[in-house]
């Protein structure tokens, strides 16, 4: 994760994201008048405040200036205009006095890592970006030309701090309260995709197996203003195809004959259709349709599976799985279909409905 923090507003205003992001800190000055504080920004990295031309003679302003000025700080005055000004308090400092000190420095990084991120998909014209919390670990996955690749890993603790960045300090269109154990939407739109060539970003996240150990997802669906803007200058990653998983199928072992095989392996090659397993409790459906999903995996192991499942029978590493919660049950809900959804929003290739 980078470690640059904070942002200058007039490399952010003029979508210049790869500047040097200086800190912001107020260290033990005295407070800002209330009456200025929807009428300034300051960069405290830079002692300069941001005010309308037409307010640069307020007296609440002048004698705050000079109230700092005995503690040791000399500002300076810098006109820009309200938009820009209204910009840089409501994205960072309204979020930065609402967080306790040791908590500043890391807020500011998270969301220019988060930032990094966004940039760097969009520099490999990655159509989708996926960010899967396994519990044990973080998979950033770019969707290119039609197929996943695995661009890097990270942390698990990495992986929720970047998911929380994008939906708390970036989203513009979102709910008012970021709620780890639902499923919610989000949209990116101004200001912050300047200087790249996306219109807008829209996002679902949510919790996905194992939700116990923290896991989860979001996905990113970048939508760009022009063709063709794939970036001569886009960092070097290696992508990497997403792990597949070991073995080979095992109908053969449970009974299938070669006949039944050879259909199934038909019907996986199939770009699209709907294949329903039916039978008795205890035929071998759910372990049929894993063996069968697993063998996709190895066989396309750019395409995203997804699960909607109740509960959860068999984790597959290779796929995203989201489990009916048990407050889910209880409410009266349609909740597959709602689940289903959801699930249409998050890129998929494959989706497995349990019973």
């Amino acid at each position: 994760m980078t470690k640059e923090i904070g942002l200058s507003l007039e490399n952010f205003m003029d979508g210049e994201f790869s500047a040097p992001l200086p800190k912001m800190s107020s260290g033990d000055l005295p407070d800002i008048p209330a009456v200025l504080e929807t009428r300034i920004a300051i960069d405290y990295s830079r002692d300069t405040v941001f005010v309308q031309k037409s307010d640069s003679s307020n007296t609440h302003l002048l004698t705050w200036i000079d109230k700092c000025r005995v503690k040791g700080r000399k500002f300076k005055i810098e006109h820009k205009d309200l938009d820009h000004i209204a910009f840089l308090r409501e994205t960072h400092q309204a979020q930065i006095r609402a967080t306790t000190p040791d908590k500043k420095e890391e807020l500011l990084e998270n969301r220019d890592a988060a930032l990094d991120l966004l940039f760097k998909g969009a520099s490999y014209n990655a159509s989708d970006i996926h960010i899967i919390l396994r519990g044990t670990h973080t998979e950033i996955q770019f969707r290119e030309d039609g197929e996943l690749a695995v661009a890097e890993f990270m942390t698990q603790v990495e992986g929720e701090s970047i998911i929380r960045a994008f939906y708390q300090g970036i989203a513009t269109i979102k709910e008012a309260t970021f709620t780890p154990t639902e499923v919610q939407n989000a949209q990116i739109s101004g200001p912050a995709l300047q200087g790249s060539p996306l219109t807008s970003v829209r996002i679902v996240r949510g919790p996905a197996f194992p939700e116990e150990d923290g896991g989860g997802f979001m996905v990113l669906r970048l939508q760009y203003g022009r063709t063709n803007h794939v970036s001569p200058d886009r960092p070097k990653i290696r992508l990497k195809h997403p792990r597949i998983p070991e073995g080979t199928m095992r109908l053969g072992q449970m009974g299938y004959k070669q006949a039944q095989i050879d259909r199934l392996e038909y019907i996986m090659e199939g770009p699209s259709g709907l294949t329903i397993f039916t039978g008795p409790t205890g035929s071998g459906k759910t372990t049929s349709l894993f063996e069968l999903l697993k063998q996709l995996a190895r066989r396309s192991p750019g395409k995203r599976i997804l699960t909607i499942e109740d509960p959860v029978e068999y984790p597959m590493n290779f796929a995203i799985q989201l489990a009916i919660s048990q407050a889910a049950r209880e409410g009266g809900r349609d909740f597959f279909a709602e689940f289903l959804r959801h699930a249409l929003r998050m890129d998929p290739d494959t989706i497995f409905l349990g019973e």
